[in-house]
């Protein structure tokens, strides 16, 4: 019966916790969304210093702390940030902009330069899907066409094949 007991109230306790730290996010998205970051800083920095925080209330904190123009909590929070793989190019923008504030401007300039090389590898990216999509749809309309063309004519694979040649 104990162990009921002991098992009843462990879980009142952690439901509890959760229903605390739900109740806590909630607050803090109210104040976050009605601008008003210097009542949501306090609820965020509690959150995002958690154990097992989440990367959105890290990322909040870091904004809370810009936008309030203390720049070395912003640093904090966006160092922790800049350590987890949902760290984002405009993440990385904002951090530049704190480490400017702070006078790191070589730091800034690496992750600014990181940026830059992100967005040339996604424009390269882009790039060769829409040669690689050309590609494939010249393929297949040069296809159908040679296909067209056999059916409606009387043009031999040679004729084709010497025709190619002499292009």
């Amino acid at each position: 019966m104990t162990k009921l007991y002991t098992s009843l109230l462990l879980i009142i306790l952690i439901s509890n916790s959760i229903f605390a730290q739900s109740l806590k996010e909630k607050t803090a998205d109210k104040f976050y969304n009605a601008l008003s970051f210097s009542k949501a800083v306090d609820f965020y920095k509690e959150l995002a210093t958690e154990k097992k925080a989440s990367f959105r209330n890290i990322r909040r904190a870091a904004e809370c702390y810009k936008n309030l123009n203390d720049f070395k909590n912003a640093d904090f929070f966006y160092e922790k940030l800049a350590s987890t793989n949902d760290f984002t190019s405009d993440d990385a923008y904002q951090y530049s902009q704190v480490l400017k504030s702070l006078g790191n401007y070589k730091k800034a300039n690496e992750y600014l330069s990181g940026l830059k090389s992100m967005f040339h590898k996604i424009h390269a990216d882009m790039c060769q899907k829409d040669i690689n999509t050309a590609i494939y749809v010249s393929e297949n309309i040069f296809k159908e066409m040679v296909k067209i063309s056999f059916e409606y004519t009387n043009i031999s694979l040679a004729h084709v094949a010497l025709y190619l040649t002499i292009l």
